[in-house]
């Protein structure tokens, strides 16, 4: 697609510092990041985000955020834009010189609680004092969407409530509105329909799209994003990011992939192999997985950098369940987990082994045991475990699954529950090494209570 033919300069947005890095649980230094943000504003990269204001305990790689924002000049703060959630948020950011604001709830109630610790009409009410402030020390706010397409706990989200709070009057005064596709599972004719009425309900304001790489429809999904009137895509090097309270939640768009596709006028072939060659220092410096060796000689940029989750075998018995939902119920709802969070889901049946799986497969497979919690890369609690074999199996039992859905107060069906849980499972054991994951549902499973 030629991006010229939308009518509109389409700007990259690198998330890199920000939402790239919430889920690697490293902190890079704060020079670090200076270097970062200055190889990218010198590249060209339009504007950047370059860290948050959320509690460093829950989001450890953004404790050095206003320092960064301290080290770095007027000119190149223009360019930058900070994550926030309240108007203290913006005092401390303006305090350090910050001057550029992404206010940011989401439209889920659900995810709201879980992510900032209140509904979204409490973050919706605080806008206009965040406004105020920012007005008041000549910067700039966006209105920040978070799950506009879909809710890690409750689902699909109405198209109608996002439109009802993007025009809401106490979000008067914000220059941007950024439509975030939290979870990546949003199609290319959902985000065209989406961007469209909010171009056609708000035409004086700049439309961001935030978008995530789960199915490899992230290009897709920002090109039609482009098409139907968006100013900005986001992307993150190498593809790396996700929220760490989004169960799910997989990396953003790879920036090198969107500047692959857009081909922005200050793009040249020089300036695009820096930025590939940085994204890939920054992704091993995090010591992200990067499952596709480099060729000698040759560099591999973007998404390739970081794609390859494990593939999910789910071990069904098929007549081993005493309960209200049936073996092929729970194999859905497992299998809804595992590729709701971007893994390759393989149904297969075996006897009933009348006992705990894990109980049965320790000693022979020299499993060990993994807390989920001790690699949980999430705010929410996970008391379960899985095995990790010698060959870097992941074995994951039922009732772990169940055990984790239950401590989820939200959690109310048996599919619900297990796509919740199983997802929790496959960020933990991917995040923990994991080359292939085993769900085993058989024993003597009971798909009561626990469930739900």
């Amino acid at each position: 697609m030629d991006t010229r033919s939308t009518g509109h300069d389409v700007i990259l947005r690198d998330v890199t510092l920000r939402d790239g890095l919430q889920l690697t649980g490293k902190l890079l230094p704060t020079q670090r990041k200076v270097e970062i943000v200055r190889a990218l504003l010198a590249a060209g990269v339009p504007e950047l985000e370059i860290g948050s204001l959320a509690r460093a305990d829950l989001v450890p790689p953004m404790a050095n955020t206003l320092e960064l924002v301290s080290a770095l000049t007027e000119e190149e703060l223009d360019r930058c834009w900070i994550w926030v959630a309240t108007p203290r948020h913006v005092e401390k950011a303006l305090a350090a010189g910050a001057r550029r604001f992404q206010y940011c709830f989401s439209v889920s109630d659900s995810h709201n609680r879980a992510n900032i610790g209140r509904d979204t009409e409490d973050s919706l009410a605080a806008m206009p004092a965040a406004v105020e402030l920012a007005h008041a020390a000549g910067g700039n706010i966006q209105l920040c969407l978070a799950t506009s397409f879909t809710c890690p706990f409750d689902g699909p989200v109405d198209p109608d409530r996002v439109l009802e709070i993007a025009c809401d009057p106490r979000a008067d005064g914000s220059a941007d509105i950024v439509v975030a596709d939290t979870l990546g599972q949003a199609v290319p004719g959902q985000v065209s329909a989406l961007v469209s009425r909010i171009r056609a309900e708000s035409p004086d304001r700049r439309i961001v799209y935030h978008g995530h790489d789960t199915w490899g429809l992230g290009v897709a999904n920002s090109l039609a994003a482009i098409e139907a009137g968006a100013n900005v895509v986001d992307g993150a090097l190498g593809g790396l990011g996700g929220c760490p309270f989004a169960p799910g939640a997989s990396g953003n768009t790879a920036s090198e992939d969107l500047l692959f596709a857009t081909r922005p006028s200050w793009l040249s072939p020089q300036v695009f192999a820096d930025i590939v060659r940085l994204g890939e220092d920054v992704v091993a410096e995090l010591d992200e997985p990067n499952p596709v060796p480099r060729p000698a000689g040759r560099t591999i940029g973007g998404r390739r950098v970081r794609m390859g989750r494990p593939r999910v075998r789910i071990l069904i018995a098929p007549d081993s369940f005493k309960g209200t939902y049936t073996a092929a119920e729970v194999a859905d709802a497992i299998a809804a987990g595992a590729e709701s969070a971007g893994h390759e889901a393989v149904r297969m049946p075996v006897a009933d082994g009348g006992e705990g799986t894990l109980d049965v497969l320790t000693d022979p497979l020299g499993l060990e045991r993994i807390d989920v919690d001790a690699v949980n890369p999430w705010r929410v609690p996970c008391p379960g475990f899985f095995g990790l074999s010698p060959d870097g199996t992941a074995i994951v039992e039922l009732a772990t699954v169940s055990g984790i859905t239950t401590a989820h107060n939200g959690v109310r069906d048996a599919a619900t529950a297990d796509t919740y849980g199983t997802g929790m499972i496959m960020a933990a054991a991917a995040k923990h090494g994991a080359r292939q994951i085993v769900v085993a549902a058989g024993g003597s499973a009971t798909t009561d209570g626990g469930l739900g």
